[in-house]
Order: structure tokens, then C-alpha cells, then sequence
């Protein structure tokens, strides 16, 4: 198991829970992997935290990392927000930027992505529609 983050923080914990798991601090929008290098992928509350111009290059690597019948989760934005900041959230900087669940779900598809699953789920921390988050399984077609 691989997992990366841009958070040294977040990847303390995850050393703490798993010590088996690979971790790479690394920026999401420069990992690189092989071809065919899993048969899943997870994208958990992270690429809502990426510009969005970013979103499809992101997608199509991740399709490209899977192998053929190979799955991916991902959480995206449920809502249009081209760009948004706040100083101090939870103790950090944060950036969102994401397209609505209908854009979303559409770079998905246009990855090449079988859409097996979705749905728009609301955020109980939230207060407003920026807290929609939409979860997809897809597959990359072919046979494993």
C-alpha cells in the first residue's frame, strides 16, 4: 500500500496506523507512478483541495495508474467553486476549487472511467452547499 499527502501531519498519523504503507509527502498534482501500477485507487477530501484547471490531468493519471478493471474511489466537489481560501482551517491554510457534481462527474467519464457508483452526500461540518461532496466508484474498463 502507497499513500501520499501533502501534509506531513496527516502522514505522522498514517505512519502511526499503518506500518506497512509506503508514504510519499508529495503534492497529489506531481505524483507520478507507473503504467498499471494498482488495482485501486483512493482520492479521499483531496483533490477539492487542487485547482481545478488540474482536476482532468489528475484523472487521467490516476486512470492511467490502475490496471485494466481496476477501481478508483474518489471524493469530489459537489458544488462550483472555482476558488476559495481560508487562513485557518483546523490550524492550516486551505485552498478548495472544484467544479459541480454534473462537471465532476463528467471529468470522470471523459477519463475513460465506467462510472459504477455516485452520489452527492452533504458535509455535516458544513453550513452551505460548498460542503457537497460527490463519491464515485468507476472503473477502468478491461479485464484484470
Amino acid at each position: 500500500m502507497i499513500g501520499a499527502d501533502i501534509s506531513r501531519g496527516q502522514l505522522s498519523i498514517a505512519a502511526k496506523k499503518s506500518r506497512s504503507a509506503q508514504l510519499i509527502y508529495a503534492d497529489m498534482a506531481s505524483l507520478h507512478f507507473r503504467h498499471s501500477q494498482f488495482a485501486a485507487v483512493v482520492v479521499l477530501y483531496s483533490l477539492i483541495h487542487v485547482k481545478r484547471r488540474l482536476h482532468a490531468p489528475i484523472i487521467d493519471r490516476i486512470r492511467d495508474w490502475l490496471v485494466p478493471g481496476g477501481h478508483c474511489l474518489l471524493v469530489l466537489g459537489g458544488g462550483d467553486t472555482p476558488i476559495g481560501y481560508e487562513d485557518d482551517w483546523f490550524g492550516a491554510p486551505m485552498l478548495w476549487s472544484h467544479y459541480d457534481a454534473a462537471a465532476s462527474l463528467a471529468l470522470v467519464k471523459d477519463a475513460g472511467f465506467l462510472v459504477e457508483h455516485s452520489d452527492v452526500v452533504h458535509d455535516p461540518i458544513a453550513d452551505d452547499a460548498d460542503g457537497e461532496h460527490l463519491f464515485v466508484i468507476a472503473e477502468k474498463p478491461g479485464t484484470l
